[in-house]
């Protein structure tokens, strides 16, 4: 296991509403950009009353963790969700709220501001664009992803093809998640940071930099952190296991957390 920090913003490095290319995305996400502003809640969004109009809730958080792998798996192929720990993810299954929509019915429109994010439990949605369907969203399948980061328009229009079961979950919900977490892992990083001999007496300000800034990763036996010859985008410390150094097939070096 290793922590990664990444110093550049990448926060606006993101595909639009229904972009499912993921080697697109991360041929373009290390591109440091100016970040756009988060807004979380618009209390003077009329957009976001007509969705929740929609939606028939049908149960009201999932405190069971009903389809949690379904949920799960689909929150980790999703592009800024796909770094989140297994504690996150398991709060996150828990606020989600299954609502029934509806054939033939507008779930959003293009231009409309949105509260929520979808993970399709059953049925189809169709996504449509300029007036022409691009693709059909099917179970396991997300989308409005950017109502929880934005409050930028949508994308596109969404419509039930069938009657629909939907997991969502509101952006105020999400926020509140990642808020909690945030608060955590800041607190596990500034005591990990403090542990490297090298690092435990550097300014307050740079620590804080570093608490905000250092990512989780975790790597099974056997895999490669990054190859030779690869341009560098971040420094990995290493918490807890063991790394070979190599060049070509020589071993250079062994290094581990202590």
């Amino acid at each position: 296991m290793t922590f990664e920090t990444k110093l550049n913003d990448y926060s606006q490095a993101i595909p639009g509403e229904g972009e499912t290319n993921e080697v697109d995305y991360k041929e373009r996400k290390r591109q440091p950009v100016k970040a756009r502003p988060i807004v979380f809640d618009n209390p003077n969004n009329p957009d976001s009353s007509k969705e929740t109009e929609v939606l028939k809730i049908k149960q009201k958080h999932n405190k069971e963790c009903l389809d949690a792998d379904l949920i799960g798996n689909c929150i980790k192929k999703n592009f800024f969700m796909s770094s989140l720990e297994s504690q996150a993810v398991n709060e996150i299954i828990k606020e989600m709220t299954l609502a029934f929509v509806p054939k033939d019915t507008i779930i959003y429109e293009k231009g409309n501001y949105g509260n929520y994010f979808y993970i399709v439990k059953e049925g189809q949605i169709s996504w449509i664009t300029e007036g022409v369907q691009s693709k059909i969203i099917t179970k396991g399948q997300s989308f409005g992803e950017l109502a929880l980061l934005h409050g930028a328009p949508r994308t596109g229009t969404t419509k039930a093809l069938t009657d629909c079961y939907l997991w969502v979950m509101k952006r105020k919900n999400f926020k509140k998640i990642v808020d909690h977490i945030n608060k955590i892992n800041f607190e596990e990083n500034k005591t990990f940071i403090q542990s490297i001999p090298i690092l435990s007496k550097a300014e307050h300000n740079l620590i804080t930099t570093l608490c905000m800034s250092l990512i989780k990763e975790t790597y099974k036996q056997g895999t490669f952190i990054f190859k030779q010859g690869e341009v560098p985008t971040c420094i990995s410390i290493i918490k807890e296991g063991q790394v070979n150094i190599m060049q070509g097939d020589k071993l250079i070096r062994v290094i581990s957390s202590r």
